[in-house]
């Protein structure tokens, strides 16, 4: 084994040199040759990068560094015949079908896809499809390019990260000692949807989970937690005939009584419940995956961990 160190921005192997490891004293596999699979597998423990052909490991492993972005790809080079060397377009086998892939924009992948249903009804109605759980995701609009990307790859793109982060500590900052109009305008903007969503999420970058966790607190939680320690020994106590009546007996002119009373703190509008049962299950489903070995935990680093 041989180990050197160099520095480099990807790592690319050669599938020819795959093949030749993995085929070394086996006379058969080299004279039929159907295709082979490359398989790439990353130790996220030690940071490790590795290649298998054909499901067997070979020799090529590097260490990654950590926080590196990783993106697979693949390139080929078409086989050229020497008999047309000179020719003015150069001719491909005739076994070789080539497709070619223009770069435009790309999108990511969802962790989720949708499981439809289809039937068919008959020839004449044809086919009837339906999708009964439905797959959410948050995008974000850029006005400059006119286009949405998903909240998700924003940890690709460290700048609009920042300032989408920076954005909603705004927001948080909007609503500061109680400004319930500026609460209730930024609500508009970020409803209830997209902070469970933001929230819930297990691949949502630190910045923006922190981010967004002070803004759900900033708007439903922090005023109306003040409130509620303000008001939790006052109450209001109406004074009608039947409890004047009842102090004109002279056994229960020095006594407290009432018939009837009423709170003023204030109640949420929104049910805390589903969010108590998330909060508590994200805590023990944190302490569980801490203890594993994880070098590039998702987010950076494990200081949002518990957020």
């Amino acid at each position: 084994m041989q180990e050197v160190m160099d520095r480099q921005d990807c790592y690319m192997v050669c599938a020819g040199q795959l093949h030749s490891d993995v085929s070394q004293g086996d006379a058969s596999s080299r004279s039929s040759n159907q295709g082979m699979v490359v398989g790439c597998h990353v130790d996220t423990a030690m940071g490790i990068l590795t290649f298998t052909a054909e499901g067997q490991p070979t020799r090529y492993s590097f260490k990654v560094e950590p926080g590196t972005k990783l993106f697979p790809a693949v390139f080929f080079e078409a086989t050229i015949l020497r008999s047309t060397e000179k020719h003015l377009t150069p001719q491909c086998p005739p076994r070789l079908k080539v497709q070619c892939l223009q770069p435009y924009q790309w999108a990511r992948a969802p962790n989720i896809n949708l499981k439809p249903h289809a039937l068919k009804l008959s020839d004449i109605r044809g086919w009837s499809m339906l999708c009964e759980d439905p797959v959410s995701m948050l995008a974000v609009h850029i006005p400059e390019e006119d286009r949405c990307i998903d909240v998700l790859e924003l940890i690709e793109r460290e700048k609009l990260l920042s300032f989408h982060a920076h954005t909603l500590a705004l927001y948080g900052a909007l609503c500061f000692q109680g400004n319930h109009r500026a609460a209730h305008i930024i609500c508009g903007h970020v409803d209830e949807k997209q902070l469970q969503y933001a929230i819930k999420s297990e691949y949502m970058s630190g910045p923006l989970r922190t981010a967004f966790t002070d803004l759900l607190i900033a708007l439903h939680l922090e005023f109306h937690a003040y409130a509620r320690s303000l008001t939790q020994n006052e109450f209001i106590v109406p004074l009608g005939p039947d409890l004047r009546s009842m102090y004109e007996e002279p056994a229960s002119a020095h006594s407290l009584s009432t018939m009837q009373y009423s709170s003023i703190r204030p109640e949420m509008t929104m049910s805390p419940i589903a969010l108590k049962l998330f909060i508590m299950e994200a805590l023990e489903d944190a302490v569980c995956k801490g203890n594993r070995p994880n070098r590039d935990p998702i987010g950076g680093s494990n200081e949002n961990l518990f957020v």
